[in-house]
């Protein structure tokens, strides 16, 4: 009789995660309704507020466990120009762009992850602004549409 004999070998850890996006949010439009050419000609900006809501969040203090101490970092990906700070609207933008600012008013960079800051209790907020800005002079009329994905990232 012969027998083969092998080995399996596993490893792995427990982690506790930190947070969740609730579903009734992961998912967003962002309608900014009909824009005269005037106003967006003679404002340097216009903004529309939105919230990302985060749920079961459990934060690890540095007292407790220091391997294990858990931070949170927001990452939105979407069209953009390589270096820059804000997200393309496509061919037909006419002169838009548009940027996403955090609560704070700081400019989200596409692609970087921003920490998203500690605080107590299980749900959080995280209040954002969308701002459509002016790549030309004089921008022109017409239909713009993007599409932006935002990343829970666990560090």
């Amino acid at each position: 009789m012969h027998k083969d004999y092998g080995r399996v070998n596993m490893n792995g850890v427990i982690i506790n995660p930190a947070c969740s996006i609730s579903s009734d949010n992961a998912e967003q439009t962002i309608d900014l309704g009909l824009i005269t050419q005037e106003t967006l000609n003679n404002t340097a900006a216009v903004t529309y507020p939105f919230t990302i809501n985060l749920i079961n969040c459990v934060f690890l203090h540095a007292e407790e466990n220091k391997e294990m101490q858990s931070t949170l970092g927001l990452r939105f990906d979407g069209p953009s120009e390589p270096g820059s700070s804000w997200f393309n609207l496509g061919e037909s933008s006419k002169g838009l762009a548009f940027q996403i600012l955090d609560g704070q008013s700081n400019v989200v960079i596409p692609g970087a992850v921003m920490r998203v800051h500690k605080h107590d209790g299980e749900n959080k907020k995280l209040n954002y602004s969308l701002r459509l800005i002016k790549k030309i002079p004089q921008v022109k009329s017409g239909r713009f549409h993007s599409m932006v994905y935002f990343t829970l990232i666990h560090q």
